[in-house]
């Protein structure tokens, strides 16, 4: 009986441990590294269908319905990768300074302002990491209206870059442009990293060329993991990454360049089209709504820029999985332990 009652102690001794240690393992890093992501990716020839001026979205989204808030995804961008922001009355981002990710150089951005006709707009742009193009020809055509307006504003797939540098990658995927060719192949590894999470994360497919580029990257930093936030900052793995990645990769993922298409002409006016536009003339922005004159009067408050996406990125489902096999084990060993103490309390009775 005694040796019965020393089995039971035994037991819920490891019951409570591991109930102890439970907190532990949940705050563990679980973040899926690129690699492993980019091999759960479906691998098929890129399509050739993208029409810019038929599948394109024609604006960004407003960032709220704010009264007097004319700000959208683009100015949400801007506020969230530049520093020493400044706003115009209308709460859209009118100057700052961007550590270009693309490039490695420092561009003080001011926005085009039509009454003064000082500014430029298009020195700093929005990029689609994996460009609209690009994306599209991977499997977001065949997705719904929702996920591809989502798709076309979400933070997560979006950064603020240098315009000529985002021109020149166009809808280039990792096989045709790396942020090597602009000058910066520190942020290869994390631009690489960020490629696979958005892909991941919207369900799209690499061709060979494309894969096989990217795996020629994260041969320079095999533990980089998926990012989990928007942005450019640059995860401190990174450092792993030698800048010896060949950037001379000219393989053919689909034709997306010659599809008339260019991740680089966003169509807000202050983004020109470069067929259209003269980059010197003033501009006066666009949004959804009607806009006023920008008057270049700035706002001492940041604009609350908001985002509705919902999809989670690969880290995200990852915790959400871990969750809930903690949660369940939590269960079963709180059983165990309640089971084990009543078992050993009628047991003590009958010794008695």
């Amino acid at each position: 009986m005694r040796t019965s009652i020393k089995t039971t102690i035994t037991t819920l001794t490891i019951s409570a441990l591991t109930i102890l240690t439970l907190p532990a393992l949940a705050q563990a890093d679980t973040a899926p590294t690129a690699i492993n992501t980019l091999n759960t990716l479906t691998v098929s020839p890129q399509a050739n269908n993208y029409s810019q001026k038929r599948d394109r979205p024609a604006d960004w989204a407003q960032a709220n319905n704010n009264p007097g808030d004319y700000s959208t995804t683009r100015d949400t961008i801007l506020a969230r990768d530049m520093t020493n922001t400044t706003y115009n009355k209308y709460h859209q981002v009118q100057s700052g300074t961007l550590n270009d990710p693309y490039t490695g150089k420092t561009i003080n951005f001011q926005r085009t302002n039509r009454a003064t006709g000082t500014g430029d707009s298009t020195a700093v742009q929005i990029d689609h990491v994996v460009a609209f193009g690009e994306a599209w020809e991977s499997g977001l055509s065949q997705q719904n209206k929702n996920t591809i307006n989502q798709y076309y504003n979400d933070p997560y797939v979006l950064i603020a870059v240098d315009g000529k540098a985002n021109m020149a990658k166009s809808d280039k995927d990792a096989a045709q442009w790396l942020p090597s060719n602009a000058g910066n192949p520190d942020y290869n590894c994390y631009y690489v990293a960020r490629q696979i999470g958005i892909k991941h994360k919207y369900h799209l497919s690499v061709d060979n060329a494309e894969k096989a580029a990217m795996e020629h990257v994260l041969a320079s930093c095999p533990a980089i993991t998926i990012p989990t936030e928007g942005g450019i900052t640059w995860q401190t793995n990174t450092s792993a990454n030698t800048g010896n990645n060949d950037s001379s990769n000219t393989g053919n993922a689909g034709n997306a360049e010659n599809s008339g298409s260019s991740d680089s002409t966003p169509t807000p006016a202050e983004q020109p089209k470069p067929e259209t536009s003269n980059p010197t003339s003033p501009q006066q922005p666009q949004s959804p709504v009607t806009n006023p004159a920008d008057s270049g009067q700035h706002v001492s408050t940041q604009p609350n820029h908001t985002n509705n996406t919902t999809t989670s990125t690969p880290r995200e489902q990852q915790l959400a999985q871990t969750g809930i096999a903690l949660g369940t084990l939590t269960t079963i060993v709180v059983a165990l332990t309640i089971a084990g103490i009543a078992l050993t309390t009628t047991r003590l009775k009958e010794t008695r």
